[in-house]
């Protein structure tokens, strides 16, 4: 998105930065007590909404009640997007998606499937996260989706070498 202009993590912000020349949509979602895949960037609302819940232990509609924080002052009553919303409302534009999976729910994996398919996005979306486990459940639920495992600890930049052998340590594993 274009967080200068419109809120992060919204369709808004995505259309601007489409216009503006992004081949990419990099999108952060959570799963929702009632299923559903919210695209929010923390897993609180508390710093861009005004209201304070807990993304997985929220309901879509509990989510969507609260309004986003604009600082441009361009979009006064944006509210939480679903994946859904992204996935139909970019459905005929020529972009890519990364969709970062923050959540370690192991059940978000099979409706981020759902929906990749539903919207027939498997050429299109690229799934990243920090947590291993999620992407070996892609991998056993969709196994042609590219995956990225996202880590920024296990490299120091002090020793080129032991950064390279603990990075690699960290991902033969994955399956």
């Amino acid at each position: 998105g274009m967080p200068s202009k419109a809120p992060e993590n919204t369709i808004q912000g995505s259309i601007l930065a489409l216009e503006a020349g992004a081949h990419v949509i990099e999108l952060d979602i959570y799963l929702t007590t009632d299923n559903r895949l919210a695209v929010i960037h923390d897993s609180t609302t508390s710093r861009t909404a005004n209201g304070n819940l807990t993304v997985e232990n929220s309901s879509m509609s509990q989510l969507q009640a609260l309004t986003l924080y604009d600082t441009t002052g361009n979009y006064p009553n944006l509210k939480i997007p679903t994946l859904d919303d992204y996935f139909s409302t970019f459905s005929g534009d020529d972009v890519q998606f990364f969709i970062e999976i923050k959540s370690t729910k192991a059940e978000i994996v099979p409706i981020l499937a759902s929906a990749i398919n539903e919207y027939d996005m498997s050429d299109r979306v690229t799934v990243i996260t920090f947590t291993p486990s999620q992407i070996e459940n892609m991998h056993k639920t969709l196994p042609d989706i590219s995956t990225g495992y996202l880590n920024y600890a296990l490299a120091d930049g002090t020793d080129t070498n032991a950064s390279l052998i603990s990075i690699l340590n960290s991902i033969i594993p994955i399956k």
